[in-house]
């Protein structure tokens, strides 16, 4: 019988691999624990402690522990997968990396194959990008910020959100003479006054009018908040 645990999430992986052996060696109490490593990997040993030669029957519980980093080994193990699969006797490898071809036989072979892989923490879409593309009044790159924003799954509210702020934030920084009686950070108070080039106070009152009309008219059901956030994106004056 064999088993093969592998991937990069290193610490998972040897957890699991304990776990089955231990598992193993209370269901066979008799069975001999052998760490293949130990006598070195060889076409011959393979066959001894998978029982295909030997005029004595004796009962195996066999470790590899990344024997198959070492090509020439993974290579041995290779041509006796088939062997190993049928043994009586017990097979468990830990690998940290198994290469394609190596992996499909062992799939082939083993009782179980499992995987332990990192998962790579992806960074949330920053939202201000969004707020940035407004102010720049860049129509195009803000569209593109939309769809990229929902596909990673921010809600339209949310983002109708951040859209707002920036209108209120460029409206505040308009009228205010610093970023303290404008209620900003000096950041934002600093950007807000760069995008205000591109801005006249009037354009800025009917956006927001306008944000806040397509929110509550998605509240009573008139349209959907995504879709209509997106042709106001459309239709949005450059």
């Amino acid at each position: 019988m064999l088993y093969l645990i592998y991937g990069n999430d290193w610490q998972k992986a040897r957890a699991k691999a304990r776990e089955v052996l231990d598992v193993l060696k209370k269901k066979k109490p008799d069975a001999t624990v052998v760490s293949l490593e130990e006598g070195g990997v060889s076409e011959a040993k393979i066959d001894e402690l998978s029982g295909s030669q030997g005029l004595f029957e004796r009962k195996f519980i066999v470790f590899g522990d990344r024997v198959c980093a070492d090509s020439q080994n993974a290579e041995i193990v290779a041509d006796k997968l088939e062997v190993i699969g049928k043994s009586e006797n017990v097979f468990v490898f830990l690998e940290e990396g198994v290469k394609a071809p190596l992996l499909k036989i062992f799939e082939k072979y083993a009782a179980k194959v499992q995987e332990f892989a990192k998962i790579e923490k992806k960074e949330r879409f920053n939202s201000f990008s969004l707020a940035d593309a407004l102010g720049e009044r860049n129509k195009q790159k803000l569209w593109i910020l939309y769809q990229a924003a929902l596909s990673e799954g921010l809600s339209p509210e949310e983002l109708h959100g951040t859209l707002f702020w920036q209108v209120k934030s460029l409206r505040a920084a308009a009228i205010a003479k610093s970023a303290d009686e404008a209620g900003l950070k000096p950041f934002a108070w600093t950007k807000a006054k760069r995008f205000l080039s591109r801005w006249d106070i009037k354009e800025l009152e009917n956006v927001s009018q306008n944000l806040v009309s397509l929110y509550h008219d998605s509240r009573r059901g008139e349209h959907e908040l995504e879709i209509a956030l997106e042709k106001w994106i459309l239709d949005l004056p450059v």
